[in-house]
């Protein structure tokens, strides 16, 4: 009787899987993917305290790729190798939407290892028995490419009118919930808008998206002569690689920058940083 009643509670648990599209007898589920996404997404943002937080709007972005790539009503149970492969395919052709340029292959390894993460992450919920993309040939798949760090030099930063007196921005850090407190330089002052009328809880400028900058940000260049893609993240870049080649240390740095960990700063900036050593030790060579 109590082999019977436990072989009857096991039933009536997979009873319960198959009734919200979960099958655990197949390994497969009627479950919609990109719903699924939704629900990672949604935690994610939550978990990091919501608002438009990087990793959810990174999940959502692999969803609009399948959408475009297979619709909307796409199962875990039609996630094959054949699927895999297609995808894979169609980040190859597929177009940036903010540019109309194809992505590049860093993107696609990146959309690729999302949906790799959703995959296995399915497997412990049981909704896939299986990441049909570990049956997909190493040749045939994006690979991660070691990105060059754009970056703006002193002459290529239009420099403003001094004003007097020293100015820090203090500031809650989104990705470390810590509270910062980064020095301003006299020059970058002349860049703030006349204060009149303006309430100390308004903003200082007004930055509807990424993408609202950027289109700003490349129009500027293009007047200034500069010929280099310049995206308002490489603003970041620009500013620690100049306190670089001005002696700042990395230690300093990092903490400008906000990292939590200096190992961080030194992952993006090494190369340069060996490169300003080398230029400092050639200095002998003008004795």
């Amino acid at each position: 009787m109590e082999l019977a009643n436990a072989v009857k509670a096991q039933k009536i648990v997979e009873l319960q899987n198959t009734a919200h599209g979960f099958s655990v007898k197949s390994g497969r589920s009627k479950m919609n993917v990109l719903d699924y996404i939704q629900d990672i997404a949604d935690k994610k943002r939550i978990k990091a305290g919501g608002g438009k937080r990087t990793t959810a709007m990174g999940y959502l972005a692999l969803a609009r790729q399948i959408e475009d790539y297979s619709g909307t009503n796409i199962t875990f149970k039609q996630v094959d190798k054949k699927y895999c492969s297609g995808f894979i395919e169609f980040l190859k052709t597929t177009k940036n939407k903010n540019n109309g340029l194809p992505l590049n292959e860093n993107t696609q390894f990146g959309y690729m290892k999302r949906f790799e993460a959703v995959l296995n992450t399915a497997i412990t919920d049981e909704a896939t028995d299986t990441n049909p993309f570990k049956q997909v040939k190493q040749e045939n798949k994006p690979k991660k490419r070691k990105t060059e760090i754009i970056y703006l030099t002193i002459d290529e930063v239009q420099m403003q009118k001094d004003n007097n007196g020293g100015m820090f921005i203090n500031y809650r850090q989104k990705k470390t919930n810590k509270q910062e407190y980064l020095p301003i330089p006299q020059k970058a002052v002349g860049f703030l808008p006349v204060r009149a009328g303006q309430k100390d809880t308004d903003k200082v400028f007004y930055l509807p998206s990424g993408g609202f900058v950027n289109v700003h940000l490349k129009a500027w260049a293009a007047l200034a002569g500069v010929k280099k893609h310049i995206t308002f993240h490489i603003a970041r870049h620009t500013y620690a690689t100049i306190l670089l080649s001005l002696g700042a240390g990395i230690e300093t740095i990092s903490k400008n920058l906000g990292h939590s960990e200096i190992k961080t700063t030194q992952a993006h900036y090494s190369a340069i940083e060996n490169k300003l050593q080398r230029a400092a030790v050639n200095l002998f060579d003008k004795i």
